[in-house]
């Protein structure tokens, strides 16, 4: 978990804070917040060949569908890198700055009711 927390505050652009120890549902692993940056222009991201859309991709995949893409300037994402029996989890909770602090308190309701089986 320390590992990928590490890498990923490190990557550019993304005003990264730094991972603090956390433990959801049981499991422990990291926490941290990163953001787009406010005056991000997706004009100047790269363009997806399939599509011709420009994305500001945080992480490439090597699974399909495991892309981590974001939709605009200042958006920000939660992350919980966890350790869930063995096996690394990355819960990425997100929302945009025009977000209502009420909307946040019930993506973060919603979060604390995660539990694994």
């Amino acid at each position: 978990m320390d590992e990928l927390a590490s890498v990923l505050a490190r990557r550019p652009l993304r005003n990264a804070t730094a991972p603090v120890d956390v433990t959801l549902a049981g499991y422990h692993g990291k926490y941290m917040v990163w953001s787009v940056p406010d005056d991000m222009d997706f004009a100047d991201c790269d363009v997806d060949p399939g599509d011709g859309v420009n994305y500001f991709e945080s992480w490439t995949a090597s699974i399909v569908g495991g892309d981590r893409y974001q939709q605009g300037p200042g958006q920000v994402d939660e992350l919980w890198i966890l350790d869930v029996d063995g096996q690394r989890l990355v819960i990425d909770a997100t929302h945009m700055p025009a977000t209502s602090m009420a909307d946040v308190a019930e993506l973060h309701s919603i979060l604390r009711t995660i539990k694994f089986e």
